[in-house]
């Protein structure tokens, strides 16, 4: 990789490229080949967004092509608080789709919807950040282009992150990552080199935290900066900011220590790893000898380490906090009444004792030998005034449903009395997930109740429980709960929707989920008919010959006429099957035809995979009929002026 400021000017040269002379940029492009590299992968998405009319759909092709690395891309050691959190992605994705055609649009949105990356589903840590990324992503897209899913996920995770930036497209002034955020008083370079007694005396310099002004008029942070430069070093040398932890004292703004706890628990990238739990126990230990109010701070750690052991003063520092500590002192989220607040889970992950709880489950996860010296913790947990703090609780008791299932579903019940906010939400969802299988009559009245709650999500997310519950045959009872799931309310029809069109290609449950999902294609409800439509989203392109009923029974539906989803993905989908198509894709075909001709000239669907799509039909049947039906297709196409209809196609094809 080139120098930053030689590969700056490299990204500002070949924008102005693509906005000025594209086929030139095309032209380099294609002579210096493809190339492997993170950072060439950045410098092409940074040039085409110079001229997205052009490249839209290249981008998201690009973008989709290696998502995990394409759709995370941030300029370097940026924040999620700082405007170069996934800049070069949302800049990407924000360049893009407006611009591009409706079915690079919808492949985008649809992938953007099921991304999390590998670092927010690190396993037992609390799911404190998974949707952040995704939110960031959602927040890029046009309003006007989004389907209803997506509206209605992006507000659920506005809710979970109430906190979290409005991001859209980065603010572009030189794109370095010192742009975005206010600097450090000591760059990062200078850091890496110091020595302990440099990093003291820097410590001892920066005392308060805000914005400090240099006498040449520059910002810098103040001791909340500097700490972050703290806790990066730490990433890259653990052990030795452990031992330089134990010469912080009451002198030192506690914001550094526990920058160095932090930083125990992350590799160098910001990526939770299994930390080496001698070093977090050290630092712990620092932190209660100096008396520095860190509870949750500790517990975030000591879950990280949990998955090692916890020794006995360690777990009965997390009992202490669990049931002694005075955060939160009021519950301030309020369910779904109030769309600003978080999710019940995230505000608990965001409090001493909620915090602590899920420290616990860890624990329990890692050694269920453990689960007597926590049980009187958990026991006082399920019954918390705060609801979040409860939310963060059930992690323990999932933790224990298979070892000591009596008592995880007493305390569940416990714990939901007086409870319905906590209906849906995420937690309980979890555990119910994994309970239904255990004993579904036991969990059915929670379901019942949650049913008669009315509220949209709630019952949308028990549906989908039960209608999972039904596939796998957990019992009669499961099964016709699930079928009684198609007559309910349009939440309910909504989360069986969703999950018959998830599991559209399995080979257990495929031909069930398939004969209920042609029954939501013609929904009187146009949510559910997008969410139904979306099966093929969830078909592999070497599957679709076998589909080739469905498809017919689609390209008849109100799901086909609304555009839903399929009119767009499908065509994708269908070009790249390497397999010869089903002969119910010539019946697609003329319908998209029959659309054009009723609603004028071909504009969002005038692409390329039509006409290509009629051409292999031709070639690979042998059946005249078919091959009468694609000729006459394309002849109607070429009168339409449909793109992709040449005149050599004509010429191969003259009757």
């Amino acid at each position: 990789s080139p120098i930053p400021q030689l590969r700056e000017a490299l990204a500002k040269a070949m924008r102005r490229l693509a906005s000025g002379d594209a086929d030139q940029l095309d032209r380099i492009l294609e002579a210096e080949g493809e190339v492997e590299s993170r950072w060439v992968d950045s410098l092409l998405l940074r040039s085409w967004g110079g001229n997205p009319a052009r490249y839209g759909d290249r981008m998201v092709d690009f973008l989709l092509e290696r998502p995990e690395e394409r759709l995370n891309f941030s300029y370097s050691s940026c924040p999620t608080r700082s405007d170069g959190f996934l800049a070069i992605s949302r800049s990407a994705v924000a360049a893009a789709s407006p611009r591009c055609s409706g079915e690079a649009y919808r492949r985008l949105e649809a992938v953007i919807l099921q991304f999390t990356p590998r670092y927010e589903l690190e396993k037992h840590r609390g799911y404190r950040s998974v949707g952040r990324t995704q939110l960031t992503l959602l927040r890029c897209l046009p309003m006007e282009r989004m389907s209803e899913e997506a509206r209605r996920r992006l507000q659920e995770l506005e809710r979970k992150f109430p906190d979290a930036p409005q991001q859209g497209v980065p603010i572009d002034k030189g794109n370095s990552e010192e742009t975005f955020k206010i600097p450090s008083p000591i760059p990062r370079e200078a850091a890496q080199r110091m020595t302990d007694v440099q990093w003291i005396s820097a410590i001892e310099k920066y005392r308060e935290a805000g914005i400090q002004w240099l006498d040449d008029g520059r910002a810098v942070g103040g001791a909340d900066a500097l700490a972050q430069e703290l806790g990066q070093a730490t990433r890259s040398d653990p052990a030795r900011f452990a031992r330089f932890a134990q010469r912080l004292d009451q002198t030192h703004a506690p914001v550094y220590i526990k920058a160095v706890l932090g930083g125990l628990t992350l590799t160098e990238n910001g990526i939770h790893r299994d930390p080496e739990p001698g070093l977090v126990f050290a630092v712990v230990r620092r932190i209660l000898e100096l008396g520095i109010p860190a509870e949750r701070e500790v517990a975030w750690a000591l879950r990280d380490a949990a998955l090692s052991g916890l020794p006995d003063d360690m777990l009965d520092l997390l009992i202490r906090v669990a049931t002694a500590a005075p955060d939160p002192e009021k519950d301030v989220w309020s369910g779904a009444s109030s769309p600003s607040f978080p999710d019940p889970d995230d505000q608990g992950l965001n409090t001493d004792r909620g915090a602590a709880a899920a420290a616990l489950a860890g624990v329990l996860f890692a050694d269920q030998s453990r689960r007597d010296r926590i049980k009187p913790a958990v026991a006082q947990l399920v019954v918390d005034s705060v609801l979040p703090v409860r939310a963060s609780t059930v992690e323990c008791l999932t933790a224990v449903l298979d070892s000591h299932r009596e008592d995880a579903f007493a305390y569940f019940k416990l714990l939901m009395q007086d409870a319905d906010p906590l209906l849906g939400t995420s937690p309980v969802e979890r555990f119910l997930s994994y309970a239904m299988y255990r004993d579904y009559p036991a969990v059915r009245p929670l379901f019942v109740r949650t049913l008669a709650t009315g509220r949209p999500e709630a019952v949308a997310s028990v549906a989908k429980l039960i209608t999972l519950a039904g596939l796998t045959e957990v019992s009669e009872l499961a099964q016709s709960d699930a079928r009684e799931m198609l007559e309910l309310s349009e939440g309910a029809r909504l989360g069986a929707a969703e999950v018959y069109a998830r599991n559209i290609a399995d080979e257990e449950v495929g031909e069930l989920c398939r004969e209920r999902l042609t029954e939501f294609f013609d929904d009187p409800d146009p949510r559910i008919r997008e969410t139904a439509a979306r099966c093929w989203v969830h078909i592999e392109p070497e599957e679709l010959p076998r589909f080739g009923s469905l498809l017919s029974k689609y390209t008849a539906s109100r799901a086909f006429e609304d555009g839903a989803d399929g009119r767009d993905f499908l065509p994708h989908r269908l070009q790249r099957c390497g397999l010869p198509l089903p002969e119910e894709c010539c019946e697609y075909i003329e319908r998209i035809l029959r659309h054009w001709h009723l609603n004028g000239t071909p504009s969002a669907f005038d692409r390329h995979e039509i006409p290509e799509l009629a051409i292999r039909m031709y070639e690979e049947t042998s059946d005249p009929k078919i091959r009468l039906r694609t000729l006459d297709a394309l002849d109607e196409m070429m009168e339409l002026g449909a793109f992709g209809v040449t005149e050599g196609v004509r010429q191969r094809y003259e009757r």
